[in-house]
């Protein structure tokens, strides 16, 4: 072997131990540009108890296609608060949410084909094409001012069965949002829905993987 070949060889291996070595060296950066921090809680929304019962919701969408750290005082805060932070704008009023559960949050029509969504995670599915409303990735805060709560939540999937102003959400978000704190009341109304940025620091376990499709 010639030592030009030699040569070309070991340069393509370096270059291939370099391209691994800065992929694994992958950083992201929030709305901010600050560079993001993760975390694992493991349980997502930590406070979050399930029910035994699979009832879904009035209104709830057909099958498509398409916890905090306790130690982390920051990342609670931003979990469950009383209303949206200064930074965040007014998107829409009159939102409807309704829930579902378990075996139609799996293969969320956002995701990576690796991950599936649980009913501790806060994530939500909207109609595909609504006009000037969220679409995939997009994070935002639902604020139910009945019971003066709000809660982040982010866009993984489309939900066949809604409509504009209708947004579908886990278990866990819902009960945070429903006026009377229970999947019993299946639909709740009047809602206002603010943009909001990626959380930072980022529970895996509440929002799911960062790169979705």
């Amino acid at each position: 072997m010639s030592r030009f070949v030699q040569f070309a060889l070991f340069a393509l291996l370096a270059l291939t131990a370099f391209a691994a070595v800065v992929r694994a060296e992958e950083k992201f950066y929030d709305d901010d540009g600050k560079e993001m921090v993760f975390f694992d809680s493991k349980v997502g929304d930590e406070e979050f108890e399930d029910d035994s019962q699979e009832k879904r919701s009035l209104n709830i969408r057909g099958k498509s296609g398409f916890g905090m750290d306790k130690r982390n005082k920051k990342s609670k805060q931003e979990l469950f608060t009383h209303g949206p932070d200064d930074n965040e704008s007014l998107w829409d009023k009159g939102i409807k949410i309704t829930w579902y559960a378990s075996q139609d949050l799996k293969e969320p029509a956002c995701g990576n084909g690796k991950w599936d969504p649980e009913n501790s995670n806060h994530i939500g599915a909207v109609v595909k094409g609504w006009d000037n409303g969220p679409s995939c990735g997009d994070f935002i805060r639902l604020c139910n001012h009945k019971i003066s709560r709000c809660v982040r939540v982010r866009i993984v999937d489309q939900c066949a069965g809604c409509k504009q102003n209708h947004v579908d959400l886990t278990k866990s978000a819902f009960k945070r949002l429903a006026t009377t704190g229970t999947l019993d009341e299946g639909v709740t109304t009047g809602l206002t829905m603010w943009v909001s940025k990626k959380p930072n620091p980022w529970d895996l376990s509440l929002y799911g993987p960062f790169k979705l499709k």
